[in-house]
Formats: C-alpha cells, structure tokens, sequence
C-alpha cells in the first residue's frame, strides 16, 4: 500500500532580500527535511503563507521554481497555489528510488547531443532545491509596471529510499 506523509510549513516572506521564515508545524526534524519514501510512497508539503502575511503577499505562478532536481526521473514533482493563492502544495512521488545516475553520467547527459546509456548506480538520497515564489499584492492595473517576484531560500528537502516492505 501507497503511503503519504505530509508535512506543513509557515511561511513570512521578506522583501529586503533576508531569509524568509519558512517553519515547519509538524514532524519537526531541524533545518532539513529528510524525507524516507518507498516505490509508490507520496510527501506532500504545504507552504502557506502566515496570517500576518496575506494581507500583502501571494503564490503566484505555480508557486516553485525548481533550481535543481537531481535525479529527477526517480520521482515526479508537481506544485500548486490554492486559489486563494496562500498557500502552494509541493508533491513528491517516488517511482523508483533503487538505482539513478552517477554524477558523471548526469554531466554527459547535460553537455552531450548524442543518444547514450549508462549503467545505473544505488541511489543513496537525492536533493531536491527549490524556492517559494511569491509577489506582493497591489491594487495597480497598470501593465507597464514593472513585473516583480521574491524568492525564497532553499527549503532543503532530501529524499531516499528505504528498504523493501
């Protein structure tokens, strides 16, 4: 059976280009979110916006900019902003999280043209580098404004896999 853990943060953006306050309200475990998931399991993280916050700030876009994925054919990533837009729900599903590329591999694969294979590895953990986007609200219909975002630090998230069930 399937298995979906899902964890909830709070989130304060920052306008002067300082940290934002990205806290986690349940499964607490420090700074990084190591995450533990078999073939088929889900993590489902939910960024919204604190109270104080939603007066003057919203998701917007789909709510994540994926800066790096790495081996991001073992899983599959979707993220969406609530139609209220404050919140965004980030899914992580593992498909097979046994095997993946070598660093090497994944240089080759990224510089390289040409059509090629490689022989997989165990894969021990991936890193999944992200950040939260948001725009302060404005009452302006002006379209030649300019158009600006805020991006959140990386709220590190580390996954890998656990032992056959």
């Amino acid at each position: 059976m399937d298995q979906t853990n899902t964890y909830h943060y709070t989130v304060k953006p920052d306008a002067t280009g300082e940290d934002w306050q990205i806290t986690q309200q349940t499964n607490s475990n420090g700074d990084t979110l190591n995450i533990q998931l078999n073939n088929g399991d889900q993590a489902v993280l939910i960024y919204t916006l604190a109270s104080e916050s939603q007066g003057e700030w919203k998701f917007t876009e789909n709510g994540t900019l994926f800066t790096e994925a790495q081996d991001n054919f073992n899983y599959n990533l979707t993220s969406n902003v609530s139609a209220d837009k404050n919140a965004v729900t980030v899914i992580i599903e593992a498909v097979s999280l046994d095997h993946t590329l070598s660093a090497d591999d994944i240089k080759r694969l990224m510089t390289e043209p040409q059509a090629m294979s490689f022989t997989l590895e165990p894969l021990g953990e991936a890193t999944i580098d992200f950040r939260l986007v948001v725009e302060q609200k404005t009452d302006s219909n002006n379209s030649l404004e300019p158009v600006k975002r805020y991006f959140s630090q990386d709220p590190k998230v580390v996954i890998g896999g656990t032992q056959p069930r």
